[in-house]
């Protein structure tokens, strides 16, 4: 008996150490995990600025070529012409947006250009192009963006010519007409300021 109670004792002892073993391994357990949600969380953000960057960099065949020449008609903003295209804006930066009111990212993107071209002034010439869209559903969407810059409509003639996987597409034209970038897809607005200052140094230059 005597000895029966001797043995029992490291077990009874044993238990406190296990618990805090196991209270270690959750805690050690839990930190790693929290380290590895920030560290994928910082490389998710950083790969979306890389490719972002890339895309508007390299993301079309048009990049380095001149802007393809069309003339499309005015749907806003631009009561004194009937059509308007790139070579309205020679000599001078150019945004193109292409977007329309069905389009979801559209919904976010097209009110940031709004207020950024109002920022910029008459530095950069912006060109909003309706894609196949309705003509009031349109006129609707660009009066709750806030939209001031002119506008076109297109129904489908600039896919080939601009090469349109989806919308939306933007294109950043040098003032000598040569494109300097294309983003296709939503672009954010540290990327769009990012090209907006890059033209207006084209413009300083």
């Amino acid at each position: 008996m005597t000895r029966a109670t001797t043995e029992a004792v490291p077990a009874a002892t044993s238990g406190p150490r296990t618990s805090r073993l196991v209270m270690f391994g959750l805690v050690l357990a839990l930190v790693v995990a929290i380290g590895y949600v920030i560290y994928a969380v910082n490389l998710a953000s950083t790969s979306h600025a890389t490719s972002a960057s890339v895309v508007a960099a390299a993301g079309s065949a048009l990049v380095g070529h001149q802007i393809p020449t069309f003339s499309l008609p005015v749907l806003a903003n631009d009561p004194s012409a009937r059509s308007l295209g790139p070579s309205v804006f020679d000599g001078k930066p150019l945004i193109i947006n292409v977007f329309a009111s069905w389009c979801v990212p559209c919904k976010v993107e097209t009110p940031m250009f709004a207020r950024l071209a109002r920022s910029v002034g008459t530095k950069i010439a912006f060109l909003g192009v309706d894609e196949n869209d309705q003509r009031a559903a349109a006129l609707a969407f660009l009066s709750r963006s806030g939209v001031e810059y002119p506008v076109v409509s297109d129904n489908g003639s600039l896919q080939g010519k601009l090469l349109l996987v989806g919308i939306p597409d933007t294109f950043f034209v040098a003032p000598s007409g040569r494109v300097v970038g294309v983003v296709q897809g939503e672009i954010s607005a540290s990327t769009l300021s990012l090209w907006i200052h890059r033209l207006e140094g084209a413009t300083s230059s």
